[in-house]
């Protein structure tokens, strides 16, 4: 399970709206055992070369970056998050085909730059992407 806060998903839902191509970042805070708890999130640009309005790409300097960033928040690296354009929630093959384990993918759709929904996907053991639950903390 990924927990993060309503505040830090209004902010982020706030800041992906505002951008006309598919978006990405990274996650971070602390883990446990059963849980994933958000603390953070850090945009990235998205580096692709092809359609950026369907695809994303992060560049390993930022992944690097976030790193640093890691070690000096005393955090972890959560999960990646990033958009859909006009698209559900839904990891596409592109996405499992590019996923890491044990990281959490939050996908946020748009329907003309609105937020729609939120999602969150995990890699299982067959490498197939699983629907994690969220828990959006209220304050």
């Amino acid at each position: 399970m990924i927990r993060i806060s309503s505040s830090l998903v209004e902010n982020l839902i706030q800041e992906v709206e505002s951008i006309p191509e598919e978006t990405c970042g990274f996650l971070l805070g602390k883990t446990t055992e059963n849980e994933n708890n958000v603390l953070h999130y850090k945009p990235v640009a998205n580096v692709s070369t092809q359609n950026r309005s369907k695809h994303y790409v992060i560049d390993p300097k930022d992944y690097l970056r976030t790193e640093a960033f890691s070690i000096e928040t005393q955090t972890a690296l959560i999960g990646i998050y990033h958009t859909h354009l006009d698209w559900p929630a839904i990891p596409s093959e592109t996405d499992r085909l590019a996923a890491f384990p044990n990281v959490s993918y939050v996908i946020i759709s748009l329907r003309q730059l609105r937020f729609s929904e939120i999602k969150s996907w995990r890699l299982n053991d067959t490498n197939q992407f699983l629907e994690e639950k969220i828990h959006i903390i209220t304050q």
